[in-house]
């Protein structure tokens, strides 16, 4: 909450974490420098990765499939359900967001883990 606080004092647009360019949001490049900054390559973490994390986790723990696409940026349901679908759903995004951030924050569980090892392409 600090940080969004913050991020809401000086904005310069109505957009949480604007990009460089005012009224643009933040690119892909930006978030593959964070990956780098806290020390990993693009090959242990990708802007992907995380998404697919995310859409995962909702699917397996949550009741919050339809939220999650959205929170996503996904199209939700076909042409007719979009046209009347007229809500923003914000409280379950919200929740849904806690839940996340919950989660987020519980130490890893390191004992269910296999680890896997590359292989070579056959030439």
């Amino acid at each position: 909450m600090t940080m969004l606080q913050e991020q809401h004092a000086r904005r310069s647009s109505s957009l949480v974490f604007p990009g460089f360019k005012d009224g643009s949001p933040l690119d892909r490049e930006a978030m593959r420098k964070a990956i780098r900054q806290v020390g990993l390559s693009t090959e242990q973490a990708s802007i992907h990765g995380f998404r697919s994390t995310f859409r995962d986790w909702a699917e397996d723990r949550t009741p919050f499939h339809r939220e999650a696409e959205a929170a996503l940026a996904h199209a939700i349901g076909d042409e007719t359900e979009r046209a009347y679908r007229r809500g923003t759903a914000l409280d379950k995004r919200r929740e849904l967001m806690n839940a996340w951030a919950a989660y987020c924050e519980l130490p890893p569980q390191l004992d269910n883990v296999i680890p896997m090892e590359r292989t070579k392409a056959a030439s």
